[in-house]
């Protein structure tokens, strides 16, 4: 019997069903890497603005 399994994820093709798994296991961790470090590099771009922002009224505060 020659049954192919696809990883759900990536689509990856696999002949046994554990190798199917595993690489669906590291893909969904991969998946929460990446989500995580998105989420971080917003924050970070959002901190940017708000500094500079805080700058930018320093700025005009003392020229005033």
């Amino acid at each position: 019997m020659n049954n192919v399994y696809k990883c759900g994820i990536c689509g990856t093709e696999y002949q046994e069903i554990q190798h199917r798994m595993n690489c669906e296991m590291n893909c969904i961790k991969k998946q929460k890497e990446e989500e995580k470090a998105a989420v971080e590099a917003k924050k970070k771009a959002e901190k940017d603005a708000r500094k500079k922002e805080v700058d930018e009224a320093f700025e005009n505060l003392i020229k005033l």
